[in-house]
């Protein structure tokens, strides 16, 4: 059944416009994802592994092959929809028509869902193999490393997760990924935690100017960013109280839509003068590579 509740908020109108709540309208993971487009059931990504040169000793030597990885990791998809009805005696009551407000509030819905499944996926076991049910790994045996900052997030937490990146030459000058851009993801309690750091915060650490208006923007050159963690249901899963937060860079996330964002206003047959505004979208996530990817693990 629908809840009549919005009959209610018709009745009692005091402004010419609806009010949009607080709430996060952009995906903010989709800057550090690779997207593709027409994905099928289910998707191959192929990869490729490392290779080191031997040394020759000696003359007239014999050819001999060397071993190179190739492996392969799947995407699948999800399908998601929003539904909304309308009953045209709402909008007399009103004398609004509010379809375009639950057309954009629809698409923050789902821009939301990307968050969610690609910091879900970010650190999910991956499945592996010439087909979707050859094999599984988890994101430990991935080389996804696990940064325990349930204590306070500080300095030292931040520093792992740079020598973390290097070590794995992830985001250092000479690697394939020299250029690309860190991001770190975390609720207000965690920036609270990272403002408190003198280190992060003042000029006589750092000639970046950290702080604007109040804000951190970086923190040791890890864009921070921010989620509500008073949100339901939040976009950081939460665990038995601890905050599985990510630290990830740029291309670390396969990002596939088979379908992408549809938005239809329709009249329903099967009711009387009720309207349905529905959006539909089907997409998938899936890591690309384990060391490119952080837990960051933190008290709620």
């Amino acid at each position: 059944m629908v809840a009549d509740t919005a009959v209610d908020t018709y009745k009692t109108k005091f402004t010419t416009y609806y009010d949009t709540l607080s709430q996060q309208q952009m995906a903010r993971t989709r800057p550090y994802c690779i997207e593709i487009d027409d994905v099928p059931e289910n998707y191959a990504h192929e990869r490729i592994g490392e290779v080191e040169p031997r040394q020759l000793v000696g003359r007239v030597q014999p050819a001999n092959f060397d071993n190179i990885d190739y492996d392969r990791r799947w995407l699948e998809k999800d399908r998601w929809v929003i539904n909304v009805p309308i009953d045209e005696i709402d909008i007399e009551n009103s004398k609004i028509n509010p379809q375009n407000q639950i057309l954009q509030a629809n698409l923050f819905g789902f821009n939301r869902r990307i968050d969610r499944t690609v910091l879900a996926q970010s650190i999910a076991s991956v499945k592996v193999g010439k087909s979707p049910t050859t094999s599984t790994i988890s994101a430990a045996a991935d080389g996804v490393l696990t940064v325990d900052g349930t204590t306070a997030l500080g300095l030292a937490d931040m520093l792992e997760i740079n020598r973390n990146f290097t070590d794995n030459e992830v985001g250092i000058p000479g690697s394939t990924t020299d250029t690309v851009m860190k991001g770190l993801f975390i609720t207000g309690d965690e920036e609270e935690d990272l403002l408190n750091v003198a280190q992060l915060t003042s000029g006589d650490y750092d000639r970046r100017f950290s702080l604007e208006k109040g804000t951190m923007a970086y923190a040791l050159g890890n864009k921070l960013e921010l989620f509500g963690a008073n949100k339901v249901p939040p976009v950081i899963s939460v665990v038995s109280g601890v905050r599985k937060c990510v630290a990830m860079v740029k291309g670390a996330m396969l990002l596939g839509f088979g379908k992408g964002y549809k938005a239809e206003v329709d009249k329903r047959l099967d009711y009387e003068g009720v309207w349905q505004v529905k959006s539909t979208m089907n997409f998938g996530a899936v890591r690309l590579e384990g060391p490119k990817v952080q837990l960051v693990n933190t008290t709620e």
